[in-house]
C-alpha cells in the first residue's frame, strides 16, 4: 500500500474512524485535516483514550503558525492543563526567556506543541496515549512546515523517529534530517529548570539554530 495512504489511515484511526471501505481509502487525503484549524478541532474533540477524562483540557499548538522554528515537548504541564494553553507556567516562561536570549524570539514568535495533548496520569499507560496522539503531531508538523524542529528531551526525539546509540548526550545538539526540516534534540524544559547548570548548554544548542531561521 502507498505509504502516504497508510499514514493517512493511521491518522483516521486516531481520529476515531473504526470502519473504512475502499472509497474511504481512495479519498483518505481529503478526510485528513488540511489546516491547523481543522486539526485543532480534531484534537479538542478527541476522546480516543482515558487521558481525556483525567485531564482538564486537550491542548492545541501555540504560537506563530508561519514560524521557521517549532519546539516539541513530550506533554502539557499541570499549568498548561489548568489554563488550556501551552507555555503557561514556569517551564513555559523558561523557554520564552531562553528563546529571547539565544534567538531573539519573543513568546508567540515561534511555534510550540507536544507529543501528548492531555496531561498524563500515573494510572494510565503512556504507550496507549502516544499511539493515539502521535498522528496529530506528525500532521501538525506537516501543516506548520517549519524548517527547524527542536525536540525537547529524549522521549520526544525517540517518538519523532530519532535513534540513540548510547546516551542522549551523544545526540543532543546535533542536526538530523527530518522530512523537509532540520531536527535538533536538546534537553527537556523540566531538566533545565531542575538543573540550572544545564542552562548554558541549552542556550548553546539553541544558538546553533541562528543561521537556520
Amino acid at each position: 500500500m502507498n505509504r502516504e495512504i497508510l499514514k493517512n489511515l493511521y491518522l483516521l484511526r486516531a481520529m476515531g474512524y473504526k470502519f473504512i471501505d475502499e472509497s474511504t481509502i481512495s479519498s483518505s487525503k481529503n478526510l485528513t485535516p488540511k489546516s491547523i484549524d481543522e486539526l485543532n478541532y480534531e484534537i479538542k474533540n478527541c476522546n480516543l483514550c482515558a487521558l481525556k477524562n483525567s485531564s482538564k483540557h486537550s491542548i492545541c499548538g501555540f504560537g506563530d503558525t508561519k514560524s521557521k522554528i517549532m519546539f516539541i515537548a513530550f506533554e502539557p504541564t499541570s499549568s498548561d492543563d489548568n489554563s488550556g494553553e501551552f507555555l503557561s507556567g514556569v517551564l513555559g516562561s523558561k523557554l520564552c526567556e531562553m528563546s529571547k536570549i539565544s534567538l531573539n524570539l519573543n513568546r508567540g514568535e515561534f511555534y510550540f506543541s507536544s507529543i501528548l495533548r492531555c496531561k498524563s496520569s500515573q494510572n494510565f499507560s503512556q504507550n496507549e496515549a502516544i499511539l493515539r496522539c502521535k498522528p496529530y503531531i506528525f500532521e501538525e508538523i506537516k501543516i506548520i512546515n517549519a524548517s527547524v524542529i527542536v525536540a525537547l528531551g529524549e522521549e520526544v526525539f525517540i517518538n519523532l523517529g530519532g535513534q540513540i546509540n548510547g546516551s542522549f548526550e551523544s545526540v543532543r545538539g546535533s542536526f538530523f534530517k527530518f522530512k523537509n526540516a532540520t531536527l535538533m534534540p536538546t534537553f527537556s524544559l523540566l531538566s533545565v529548570v531542575k538543573n540550572p547548570s544545564l542552562e548554558a548548554k541549552f542556550l548553546a544548542d539553541l544558538e546553533k539554530l541562528k543561521g537556520l531561521i
